[in-house]
Protein backbone atom coordinates (compact mmCIF):
# COMPACT_ATOMS: atom_id res chain seq x y z
CA UNK A 1 0.00 0.00 0.00
CA UNK A 2 2.85 2.56 0.70
CA UNK A 3 3.89 2.04 -2.91
CA UNK A 4 0.58 2.79 -4.50
CA UNK A 5 0.50 5.81 -1.87
CA UNK A 6 3.98 6.85 -3.01
CA UNK A 7 3.12 6.11 -6.73
CA UNK A 8 0.02 9.00 -6.62
CA UNK A 9 2.26 11.50 -4.87
CA UNK A 10 4.90 11.19 -7.41
CA UNK A 11 2.63 10.55 -11.04
CA UNK A 12 -0.67 12.50 -9.48
CA UNK A 13 -0.73 14.97 -12.74
CA UNK A 14 -0.48 12.40 -14.55
CA UNK A 15 -3.48 10.53 -13.18
CA UNK A 16 -5.75 13.31 -12.97
CA UNK A 17 -5.40 14.13 -16.85
CA UNK A 18 -6.04 10.53 -17.08
CA UNK A 19 -8.98 10.65 -15.08
CA UNK A 20 -10.35 13.77 -16.96
CA UNK A 21 -9.86 11.87 -20.25
CA UNK A 22 -11.70 9.27 -19.53
CA UNK A 23 -14.74 11.26 -18.48
CA UNK A 24 -14.40 13.17 -21.35
CA UNK A 25 -14.94 9.73 -23.45
CA UNK A 26 -17.19 8.12 -21.00
CA UNK A 27 -19.44 11.31 -21.13
CA UNK A 28 -19.24 11.76 -25.01
CA UNK A 29 -20.48 7.84 -25.47
CA UNK A 30 -23.48 7.67 -23.10
CA UNK A 31 -24.47 10.94 -24.62
CA UNK A 32 -24.46 9.47 -28.23
CA UNK A 33 -25.70 6.52 -26.52
CA UNK A 34 -28.95 7.90 -25.31
CA UNK A 35 -29.33 10.29 -28.15
CA UNK A 36 -29.39 6.71 -30.51
CA UNK A 37 -31.36 4.32 -27.77
CA UNK A 38 -33.61 6.65 -26.55
CA UNK A 39 -35.02 8.15 -30.22
CA UNK A 40 -35.11 3.74 -31.68
CA UNK A 41 -36.88 2.62 -28.27
CA UNK A 42 -39.51 5.49 -28.82
CA UNK A 43 -39.45 3.85 -32.63
CA UNK A 44 -39.69 0.33 -31.66
CA UNK A 45 -43.41 1.23 -29.37
CA UNK A 46 -45.26 2.81 -32.12
CA UNK A 47 -43.68 0.23 -34.95
CA UNK A 48 -43.84 -3.08 -33.33
CA UNK A 49 -42.88 -5.26 -36.29
CA UNK A 50 -39.26 -3.71 -35.90
CA UNK A 51 -38.63 -4.71 -32.38
CA UNK A 52 -37.72 -8.22 -32.93
CA UNK A 53 -34.98 -7.39 -35.54
CA UNK A 54 -34.00 -4.32 -33.45
CA UNK A 55 -33.83 -5.98 -30.11
CA UNK A 56 -32.03 -8.99 -31.70
CA UNK A 57 -29.56 -7.06 -33.19
CA UNK A 58 -28.27 -5.17 -29.70
CA UNK A 59 -28.41 -8.49 -28.12
CA UNK A 60 -25.88 -9.84 -30.39
CA UNK A 61 -24.02 -6.85 -29.71
CA UNK A 62 -23.93 -7.30 -26.31
CA UNK A 63 -22.78 -11.13 -26.48
CA UNK A 64 -19.89 -10.11 -28.38
CA UNK A 65 -16.84 -9.74 -26.18
CA UNK A 66 -15.48 -6.44 -25.56
CA UNK A 67 -11.65 -6.95 -26.93
CA UNK A 68 -13.15 -8.88 -30.19
CA UNK A 69 -15.71 -6.15 -30.88
CA UNK A 70 -12.44 -3.39 -30.82
CA UNK A 71 -10.94 -5.77 -33.16
CA UNK A 72 -13.58 -5.75 -35.55
CA UNK A 73 -13.62 -1.74 -34.96
CA UNK A 74 -10.00 -1.53 -35.70
CA UNK A 75 -9.91 -2.35 -39.52
CA UNK A 76 -12.59 0.41 -40.19
CA UNK A 77 -12.02 3.03 -37.49
CA UNK A 78 -8.24 2.73 -37.37
CA UNK A 79 -6.46 2.91 -33.41
CA UNK A 80 -7.55 6.05 -30.96
CA UNK A 81 -10.11 7.39 -29.33
CA UNK A 82 -12.84 6.43 -32.35
CA UNK A 83 -12.88 2.82 -32.33
CA UNK A 84 -13.10 2.87 -28.54
CA UNK A 85 -16.52 5.39 -28.37
CA UNK A 86 -18.39 3.52 -30.44
CA UNK A 87 -17.81 0.29 -28.63
CA UNK A 88 -18.95 1.71 -25.60
CA UNK A 89 -22.03 2.88 -27.86
CA UNK A 90 -22.65 -0.40 -29.10
CA UNK A 91 -22.97 -2.13 -25.83
CA UNK A 92 -25.07 1.00 -24.10
CA UNK A 93 -27.64 0.62 -26.76
CA UNK A 94 -29.54 -2.29 -25.46
CA UNK A 95 -29.86 -0.93 -22.09
CA UNK A 96 -31.14 2.14 -22.76
CA UNK A 97 -33.27 0.60 -25.68
CA UNK A 98 -35.10 -2.02 -23.76
CA UNK A 99 -36.18 0.32 -20.62
CA UNK A 100 -37.40 2.72 -23.53
CA UNK A 101 -39.21 0.15 -24.39
CA UNK A 102 -40.88 -1.26 -21.62
CA UNK A 103 -41.12 2.29 -19.85
CA UNK A 104 -43.46 3.34 -22.98
CA UNK A 105 -44.93 0.09 -22.72
CA UNK A 106 -46.17 0.02 -18.62
CA UNK A 107 -47.87 3.44 -19.00
CA UNK A 108 -51.67 2.62 -18.47
CA UNK A 109 -54.05 2.78 -21.54
CA UNK A 110 -56.51 4.97 -19.59
CA UNK A 111 -54.21 7.59 -19.12
CA UNK A 112 -53.32 7.84 -23.00
CA UNK A 113 -57.02 7.55 -23.71
CA UNK A 114 -57.53 10.67 -21.50
CA UNK A 115 -54.85 13.03 -23.38
CA UNK A 116 -56.51 11.71 -26.59
CA UNK A 117 -60.05 12.88 -24.96
CA UNK A 118 -58.79 16.63 -23.92
CA UNK A 119 -57.75 16.87 -27.41
CA UNK A 120 -53.69 16.09 -27.80
CA UNK A 121 -52.78 14.68 -30.96
CA UNK A 122 -49.27 11.86 -31.15
CA UNK A 123 -46.85 13.85 -30.97
CA UNK A 124 -47.98 16.45 -28.19
CA UNK A 125 -48.94 12.83 -26.01
CA UNK A 126 -45.25 11.74 -26.46
CA UNK A 127 -43.57 14.34 -24.83
CA UNK A 128 -45.88 16.21 -22.58
CA UNK A 129 -47.70 12.40 -21.00
CA UNK A 130 -45.77 8.98 -22.38
CA UNK A 131 -41.96 10.72 -21.93
CA UNK A 132 -42.60 11.82 -18.16
CA UNK A 133 -44.14 8.96 -17.13
CA UNK A 134 -41.47 6.74 -18.76
CA UNK A 135 -38.51 8.98 -17.34
CA UNK A 136 -37.68 7.06 -14.27
CA UNK A 137 -37.69 3.78 -16.02
CA UNK A 138 -35.61 5.24 -19.05
CA UNK A 139 -33.46 7.15 -16.74
CA UNK A 140 -32.41 3.20 -14.53
CA UNK A 141 -31.27 2.10 -18.37
CA UNK A 142 -29.52 5.04 -18.71
CA UNK A 143 -27.88 4.62 -15.36
CA UNK A 144 -27.14 0.79 -16.05
CA UNK A 145 -25.12 1.76 -19.12
CA UNK A 146 -23.05 4.67 -17.47
CA UNK A 147 -21.78 2.70 -14.81
CA UNK A 148 -20.73 -0.54 -17.28
CA UNK A 149 -18.93 2.70 -20.13
CA UNK A 150 -17.04 3.85 -17.19
CA UNK A 151 -15.41 0.06 -16.95
CA UNK A 152 -15.78 -0.45 -20.37
CA UNK A 153 -13.85 3.12 -21.11
CA UNK A 154 -10.50 1.59 -19.15
CA UNK A 155 -10.37 -0.93 -22.21
CA UNK A 156 -9.48 1.48 -24.43
CA UNK A 157 -5.99 2.04 -23.80
CA UNK A 158 -5.42 -1.65 -25.41
CA UNK A 159 -5.91 0.60 -28.90
CA UNK A 160 -3.82 3.82 -27.91
CA UNK A 161 -6.90 5.85 -26.89
CA UNK A 162 -6.75 8.08 -23.19
CA UNK A 163 -8.29 6.83 -20.18
CA UNK A 164 -7.28 5.60 -16.93
CA UNK A 165 -7.00 2.48 -19.17
CA UNK A 166 -3.81 3.24 -19.85
CA UNK A 167 -2.35 2.87 -15.94
CA UNK A 168 -3.81 -0.34 -15.66
CA UNK A 169 -2.17 -1.96 -19.09
CA UNK A 170 1.12 -0.50 -18.65
CA UNK A 171 1.02 -1.77 -14.91
CA UNK A 172 0.12 -5.10 -16.35
CA UNK A 173 3.32 -5.16 -18.33
CA UNK A 174 5.71 -4.08 -16.31
CA UNK A 175 4.05 -6.04 -13.21
CA UNK A 176 3.92 -3.11 -11.20
CA UNK A 177 1.00 -3.31 -8.42
CA UNK A 178 0.97 0.18 -7.59
CA UNK A 179 0.57 1.27 -10.68
CA UNK A 180 -2.48 -0.66 -11.46
CA UNK A 181 -4.06 0.05 -8.52
CA UNK A 182 -3.57 3.87 -9.91
CA UNK A 183 -5.51 3.02 -12.64
CA UNK A 184 -8.55 0.36 -10.97
CA UNK A 185 -9.60 2.96 -7.72
CA UNK A 186 -9.69 6.19 -9.44
CA UNK A 187 -12.05 4.07 -12.52
CA UNK A 188 -14.25 2.21 -9.71
CA UNK A 189 -14.41 5.72 -7.65
CA UNK A 190 -15.59 7.64 -10.97
CA UNK A 191 -17.87 4.31 -11.29
CA UNK A 192 -19.72 4.78 -8.21
CA UNK A 193 -19.90 8.44 -8.58
CA UNK A 194 -21.67 8.48 -11.56
CA UNK A 195 -23.78 5.75 -10.47
CA UNK A 196 -24.85 8.29 -7.23
CA UNK A 197 -25.36 11.16 -9.75
CA UNK A 198 -27.50 8.84 -12.05
CA UNK A 199 -29.82 7.79 -9.06
CA UNK A 200 -30.33 11.44 -8.09
CA UNK A 201 -31.79 12.34 -11.24
CA UNK A 202 -33.53 9.43 -11.55
CA UNK A 203 -35.36 10.42 -8.19
CA UNK A 204 -35.90 14.00 -9.94
CA UNK A 205 -37.41 12.99 -12.84
CA UNK A 206 -39.88 10.29 -11.19
CA UNK A 207 -43.23 11.84 -10.34
CA UNK A 208 -43.73 12.89 -7.00
CA UNK A 209 -46.98 10.69 -6.71
CA UNK A 210 -45.09 7.56 -8.21
CA UNK A 211 -42.36 7.95 -4.89
CA UNK A 212 -43.90 5.81 -2.52
CA UNK A 213 -42.31 6.29 0.66
CA UNK A 214 -40.44 3.68 2.37
CA UNK A 215 -40.53 2.54 6.08
CA UNK A 216 -37.05 3.59 7.68
CA UNK A 217 -34.94 0.53 8.21
CA UNK A 218 -33.14 0.10 11.63
CA UNK A 219 -29.61 -0.09 9.50
CA UNK A 220 -30.09 3.29 8.16
CA UNK A 221 -31.29 4.52 11.91
CA UNK A 222 -28.20 3.17 13.83
CA UNK A 223 -26.07 5.66 10.72
CA UNK A 224 -27.77 8.03 11.00
CA UNK A 225 -27.35 8.07 14.57
CA UNK A 226 -23.26 7.98 14.01
CA UNK A 227 -23.42 10.77 11.33
CA UNK A 228 -22.49 7.98 8.54
CA UNK A 229 -24.24 8.42 5.18
CA UNK A 230 -24.63 5.21 3.78
CA UNK A 231 -23.47 5.92 0.27
CA UNK A 232 -20.04 6.53 1.54
CA UNK A 233 -20.05 3.72 3.91
CA UNK A 234 -20.93 1.60 0.11
CA UNK A 235 -17.87 3.31 -0.94
CA UNK A 236 -15.47 2.03 1.08
CA UNK A 237 -16.51 -1.25 1.03
CA UNK A 238 -16.61 -1.53 -2.53
CA UNK A 239 -12.65 0.18 -2.67
CA UNK A 240 -11.84 -2.80 -0.10
CA UNK A 241 -13.38 -5.52 -2.38
CA UNK A 242 -11.59 -4.06 -5.82
CA UNK A 243 -7.89 -3.90 -3.44
CA UNK A 244 -9.26 -7.54 -2.35
CA UNK A 245 -9.83 -8.70 -5.77
CA UNK A 246 -6.24 -6.83 -7.60
CA UNK A 247 -4.42 -8.27 -3.88
CA UNK A 248 -5.90 -11.83 -5.10
CA UNK A 249 -5.11 -11.38 -8.80
CA UNK A 250 -1.46 -10.31 -7.59
CA UNK A 251 -1.13 -13.91 -5.82
CA UNK A 252 -2.40 -15.58 -7.76
CA UNK A 253 -0.12 -14.65 -10.59
CA UNK A 254 3.10 -14.92 -8.06
CA UNK A 255 1.47 -18.44 -7.18
CA UNK A 256 1.43 -19.44 -10.79
CA UNK A 257 4.95 -18.31 -11.22
CA UNK A 258 6.36 -20.44 -8.14
CA UNK A 259 4.24 -23.05 -9.32
CA UNK A 260 5.91 -23.13 -13.17
CA UNK A 261 9.42 -22.42 -11.66
CA UNK A 262 8.82 -25.63 -9.28
CA UNK A 263 7.43 -27.56 -12.71
CA UNK A 264 10.87 -26.67 -14.87
CA UNK A 265 12.63 -27.44 -11.29
CA UNK A 266 10.86 -30.95 -11.33
CA UNK A 267 10.82 -32.01 -14.71
CA UNK A 268 13.29 -35.49 -15.38
CA UNK A 269 13.31 -35.72 -11.78
CA UNK A 270 11.63 -38.56 -9.48
CA UNK A 271 11.16 -37.87 -5.61
CA UNK A 272 14.02 -40.28 -4.78
CA UNK A 273 16.22 -38.54 -6.82
CA UNK A 274 15.65 -34.72 -5.71
CA UNK A 275 15.45 -35.80 -2.07
CA UNK A 276 19.04 -37.59 -2.68
CA UNK A 277 20.51 -34.60 -3.82
CA UNK A 278 19.09 -32.37 -1.34
CA UNK A 279 20.85 -34.39 1.14
CA UNK A 280 23.97 -34.55 -0.71
CA UNK A 281 23.84 -30.59 -0.89
CA UNK A 282 23.26 -30.52 2.99
CA UNK A 283 26.13 -32.82 3.49
CA UNK A 284 28.54 -31.04 1.10
CA UNK A 285 27.35 -27.70 3.66
CA UNK A 286 28.24 -30.08 6.61
CA UNK A 287 31.62 -30.55 5.29
CA UNK A 288 32.14 -27.25 4.04
CA UNK A 289 31.61 -25.80 7.48
CA UNK A 290 34.08 -28.42 9.02
CA UNK A 291 36.56 -27.25 6.89
CA UNK A 292 36.30 -23.29 7.68
CA UNK A 293 36.43 -24.60 11.15
CA UNK A 294 39.78 -26.35 10.89
CA UNK A 295 40.70 -23.26 9.11
CA UNK A 296 39.42 -21.04 11.76
CA UNK A 297 41.73 -22.97 14.25
CA UNK A 298 44.56 -23.03 11.81
CA UNK A 299 44.48 -19.04 11.48
CA UNK A 300 44.32 -18.44 15.41
CA UNK A 301 47.84 -20.91 16.03
CA UNK A 302 49.21 -18.92 13.28
CA UNK A 303 48.17 -15.84 14.59
CA UNK A 304 49.61 -17.47 18.04
CA UNK A 305 52.78 -17.98 16.84
CA UNK A 306 53.35 -15.14 15.27
CA UNK A 307 52.85 -13.56 18.49
CA UNK A 308 56.46 -14.87 19.17
CA UNK A 309 58.07 -14.49 15.89
CA UNK A 310 60.62 -11.04 15.57
CA UNK A 311 58.55 -8.80 13.58
CA UNK A 312 60.61 -5.23 14.82
CA UNK A 313 63.53 -4.89 13.71
CA UNK A 314 65.91 -1.76 14.10
CA UNK A 315 69.55 -0.82 12.75
CA UNK A 316 72.27 1.66 13.69
CA UNK A 317 75.96 1.61 11.94
CA UNK A 318 78.66 3.96 13.62
CA UNK A 319 82.21 4.52 13.87
CA UNK A 320 83.12 2.52 17.52
CA UNK A 321 86.63 3.62 17.52
CA UNK A 322 86.54 7.13 16.14
CA UNK A 323 88.20 6.79 12.23
CA UNK A 324 90.29 3.68 13.17
CA UNK A 325 87.88 0.95 11.72
CA UNK A 326 85.31 2.74 9.68
CA UNK A 327 81.59 2.65 10.03
CA UNK A 328 81.91 -0.64 10.04
CA UNK A 329 79.87 -1.58 13.26
CA UNK A 330 76.40 -1.62 14.00
CA UNK A 331 73.79 -2.66 16.55
CA UNK A 332 70.95 -4.85 15.27
CA UNK A 333 67.84 -5.26 17.48
CA UNK A 334 65.27 -8.00 16.99
CA UNK A 335 61.93 -7.85 18.40
CA UNK A 336 58.75 -9.42 18.67
CA UNK A 337 55.13 -8.31 18.58
CA UNK A 338 55.11 -8.04 22.85
CA UNK A 339 59.04 -6.26 22.19
CA UNK A 340 60.75 -9.48 23.56
CA UNK A 341 64.18 -9.90 22.19
CA UNK A 342 67.64 -9.23 21.28
CA UNK A 343 70.56 -6.68 20.84
CA UNK A 344 73.60 -7.61 19.03
CA UNK A 345 76.27 -5.37 18.99
CA UNK A 346 79.43 -6.12 16.27
CA UNK A 347 82.35 -3.73 16.72
CA UNK A 348 84.65 -4.12 14.01
CA UNK A 349 88.21 -2.58 14.53
CA UNK A 350 91.79 -2.69 12.36
CA UNK A 351 92.54 -5.43 14.96
CA UNK A 352 89.27 -7.75 14.61
CA UNK A 353 85.64 -7.63 15.51
CA UNK A 354 84.13 -8.00 18.73
CA UNK A 355 80.29 -9.43 18.68
CA UNK A 356 77.90 -8.32 22.06
CA UNK A 357 74.34 -9.52 22.83
CA UNK A 358 71.89 -8.63 25.01
CA UNK A 359 68.48 -9.47 26.16
CA UNK A 360 65.29 -7.43 25.70
CA UNK A 361 62.29 -7.72 27.65
CA UNK A 362 58.83 -5.70 26.98
CA UNK A 363 61.14 -2.65 25.34
CA UNK A 364 63.78 -2.94 28.13
CA UNK A 365 67.36 -4.13 28.77
CA UNK A 366 68.16 -5.31 32.40
CA UNK A 367 71.84 -4.41 30.61
CA UNK A 368 73.54 -1.00 30.28
CA UNK A 369 72.85 0.12 26.74
CA UNK A 370 75.20 2.05 24.68
CA UNK A 371 73.74 5.37 22.82
CA UNK A 372 73.92 3.51 19.47
CA UNK A 373 71.79 0.52 21.07
CA UNK A 374 69.22 2.73 22.95
CA UNK A 375 68.97 4.07 19.42
CA UNK A 376 68.19 0.92 17.68
CA UNK A 377 65.98 -0.07 20.31
CA UNK A 378 63.55 2.89 20.17
CA UNK A 379 63.66 2.29 16.31
CA UNK A 380 62.30 -1.52 16.68
CA UNK A 381 59.84 -0.57 19.58
CA UNK A 382 58.26 2.45 17.87
CA UNK A 383 59.12 0.68 14.25
CA UNK A 384 60.82 3.98 12.70
CA UNK A 385 61.88 3.58 9.07
CA UNK A 386 65.47 4.04 8.93
CA UNK A 387 67.56 5.52 5.75
CA UNK A 388 68.82 2.40 3.89
CA UNK A 389 71.90 5.14 2.87
CA UNK A 390 73.02 3.88 6.96
CA UNK A 391 73.76 0.49 5.55
CA UNK A 392 75.79 1.77 2.45
CA UNK A 393 79.66 1.72 3.06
Amino acid sequence: MQAFIDYCSQNYMQIFDLLIGHVQLTVMAILIAIIIGVPLGIFITYFKPSKKPIMALANIIQAIPSMALLGFMIPLLGIGTKPAIVMVILYSLLPIIKNTVTGLDNINGETLEAAKGIGLNRFQILYKVQIPLAAPVIMAGVRVSAVSSVGLMTLAAFIGADGLGYLVYAGIRTVNNAQILAGAIPACLLALLIDYIFSILERLVTPKSFQLSKPRSKMKGILDSWGVDPFYLFVVMFIIQIVMIVLYVMLNTKYRRLQKSYVTFMRGKNGKNLEKSIFGKFDELDEIAELVRANEKEVKEISEKMKTHYQKVGIVKYDAFHEMGGELSFALTMLDENNNGWIFNAMHSREGCYTYIKEVVNGESYIELSSEEKECLEKAVYQEKYDLRDMEE
